[in-house]
């Protein structure tokens, strides 16, 4: 791994010189400034102290530059509901509601602190969604690495739609943190409540809620016949997923409209006008077309971490991949995912809102290869260079045309590249 490379710096000068390096170049360009400085967390990973501090670094500068997103679509609808809600009451808000009820409970207190700036509703759901992601989700599920780990999450174009997805994207912000508290069973209760009430398409992930829950009782799972019955019910799941699928698959454009005006609600009608502008933009092109390359990569990552030269009492003792009950969560979660947005991406209207589900943390899921306690033969390791290589230079090709304004995600007015700490600051006073 990276850290490898540097695990026996010649002198604490050595690091010194390279934090300074790290800030000076997060001070030029913030957005590419954050990642030397998590390399920094991942060689210095002894020294909390300053970890934590440049870890808010990063949460911040996220913040900052998903909050500067062109305002259009998905965006515009939010901060109206946002500002809808703050010039009435917060029940009268929730009683006349478009959107699902967390969000009012969020939007509401910002309008009444900030005094309805749009930018600071921004920014909070921003903060929120980011805090959550490096310092609860990352760090639960990459205890060693968990700064490689958040470089990759970190580049993954579809990570800075967090402004424009807003409730299905801290849904599933929510529902993984859910999982990372799995072992307090109030919290995690909580979280998965409120991940259902900020997006409804968190209850796809009903089935797997439950098998997840159950796994907290360990007496529970010794019961043999108990462990045939959740297998039973994730076969059940599987199937059923697969069917909705399918079902969504064969559906056209005039059957959606047709059920959605059965229905005849403003969340659904809000869904298909936001679906339809999402498709007939080609949104896909740039920042989700690489998800299909993080499935193929996370499905070769999950071979190499399983396939490994040890005995059976090594593999039985240090391969968790298996035996946790994490991980086989989160191995279904992957192949629920890379099933529904394999089928659903050139979809348009309500079957391509699957496809969305949980791609912005397509990262997450190489954690098994920075957490097996076996340690990795030298092709793993290529492997993981060859991932953060590739991952890195694309992220770099999707601010590029950022910068030429070939990319309907626009930040910071098209200036990614030339906009240093100082207008990073100057963009929030003048928007605030």
């Amino acid at each position: 791994m990276i850290s490898n490379a540097f695990s026996k710096p010649r002198s604490s000068y050595l690091k010194t010189v390279f934090l300074l390096l790290a800030l000076a170049i997060w001070m030029v360009v913030p957005i590419i400034g954050i990642f030397p400085l998590l390399i920094y967390v991942e060689l210095n990973y002894k020294n909390k102290i300053i970890n934590h501090f440049l870890l808010a670094i990063v949460v911040i500068t996220l913040s900052v530059f998903n909050s500067s997103i062109y305002i259009h679509s998905d965006t515009e609808n939010y901060l109206t509901a946002y500002e809808e809600c703050g010039i009435t009451s917060w029940l009268s808000c929730l009683e006349n509601a478009k959107f699902e009820p967390f969000f009012y409970i969020l939007s509401y207190p910002v309008f009444y602190f900030s005094n309805g700036s749009r930018i600071a509703f921004l920014i909070f759901w921003s903060l929120l969604i980011n805090t959550l992601t490096i310092f609860i989700i990352c760090k639960a599920f990459s205890k060693k690495h968990a700064a490689l780990l958040i470089i990759i999450v970190l580049l993954n174009p579809t990570f800075y739609t967090q402004n424009f997805l807003m409730r299905q994207f801290m849904a599933n912000t929510l529902f993984l943190s859910a999982i990372t508290l799995r072992k307090n069973k109030l919290l995690f209760i909580i979280f998965i409540l409120l991940s259902i009430l900020t997006h409804y398409s968190v209850l796809i992930y009903l089935p797997l809620i439950f098998i997840n829950f159950s796994y907290l009782n360990n007496k529970y799972l010794k019961k043999k016949k108990y462990i045939k019955t959740i297998k039973n019910i994730i076969y059940i799941s599987s199937i059923f997923c697969l069917f909705l699928v399918s079902f969504l698959f064969k559906f056209n454009i005039q059957n959606i409209e047709y059920v959605v005006s059965f229905f005849n609600e403003p969340i659904f009608d809000f869904v298909t006008k936001k679906s339809d502008y999402f498709f007939n933009k080609s949104l896909v092109s740039q920042t989700f077309n690489i998800q299909l390359v993080y499935i193929l990569l996370i499905g070769i990552s999950y071979i190499i971490t399983l396939y490994k030269k040890a005995s059976v009492h090594e593999l039985e003792k240090n391969i968790v991949l298996v035996e946790d009950k994490t991980h086989r969560t989160m191995i279904y979660l992957y192949i629920l995912q890379a099933s529904i947005f394999i089928i659903t991406i050139d979809l348009d209207y309500l079957p391509l809102r699957l496809s969305l589900m949980l791609i912005a943390y397509s990262g997450i899921f190489f954690y098994p290869l920075f957490e097996n306690n076996l340690k990795l033969r030298y092709q793993a390791k290529l492997f993981i260079g060859f991932i953060i290589a590739f991952l890195a230079g694309y992220f770099i090709y999707y601010l590029y045309n950022i910068q030429l304004g070939n990319n309907i995600f626009n930040f910071l007015e098209g200036e990614v590249f030339t906009s240093s700490l100082v207008d990073y600051i100057e963009f929030i006073l003048n928007k605030w």
